[in-house]
This record gives structure tokens, C-alpha cells and sequence, in this order.
């Protein structure tokens, strides 16, 4: 059975959000509408009549795909937390990540289907 709450997507689109905001404050456009992009498909998912698991699994595998090692994106994160003192901003940008990759997380166990 699964158990994907729409109130745990629309986690998933503030989230996203969050980071869209702080990626443009990081000068980080091109990252920046990416991240757009992703929330406004969540909130295309929470709003949606006939909710198709599907349209999230797919979504989330988009999401982590930009965190791949290939993607400028996976290098970010930890050229921040290398650095010895972080700005607030920089701060901020890698707690909204961690939130988002726990978040992930959560919406992949609970879209996992089982059968008993």
C-alpha cells in the first residue's frame, strides 16, 4: 500500500521554492529555474485530481539526478561546507539540501507499493 500524504508535497514544493530563492541570491540562475521548474511540477502533483505516483517517482528522480556527479550542482555543496567560515546564505542553501535530500527520502520509502 502507499502512504504519500499530499501535505508532504506540498513540503516538497515550498522546499523547492526555498532553494530557487537562495540559488538566485547565490547567483545561481541557471540552477535557480531548475529548481522553478521542479516546484511548480509538485505543485502541479498536489493539485492534480487523479494523483499518479508515477508523476512523483519521476520528479524525484529528476531532482537527484542534478546532485549526480556529472552535474556543476554536486560541487556546490561541498565547496561550502569546505570552506572554514560560511556565509548565512551559504549556510541556509545547505540546510534547505539536507532538508530536501531527507525529504526525498521520506517521499521514496512512502511511495514504495507493498504487498502482504
Amino acid at each position: 500500500m502507499q502512504k504519500v500524504e499530499k501535505w508532504r508535497i506540498k513540503k516538497l514544493e515550498a522546499t523547492l521554492k526555498d532553494i530557487t530563492s537562495l540559488l538566485l541570491q547565490y547567483q545561481q540562475a541557471e540552477w535557480a529555474n531548475v529548481f522553478l521548474h521542479y516546484a511548480e511540477e509538485a505543485q502541479e502533483i498536489y493539485f492534480s485530481q487523479n494523483f499518479q505516483l508515477w508523476q512523483l517517482n519521476n520528479l524525484i528522480r529528476n531532482i537527484r539526478f542534478c546532485f549526480k556527479n556529472s552535474q556543476s550542482l554536486y560541487r556546490l555543496p561541498q565547496e561550502i561546507i569546505q570552506q572554514e567560515q560560511q556565509s548565512q546564505l551559504e549556510s541556509d542553501l545547505i540546510k534547505e539540501f539536507h532538508q530536501l535530500f531527507h525529504l526525498l527520502a521520506e517521499l521514496e520509502e512512502r511511495s514504495q507499493e507493498r504487498i502482504h
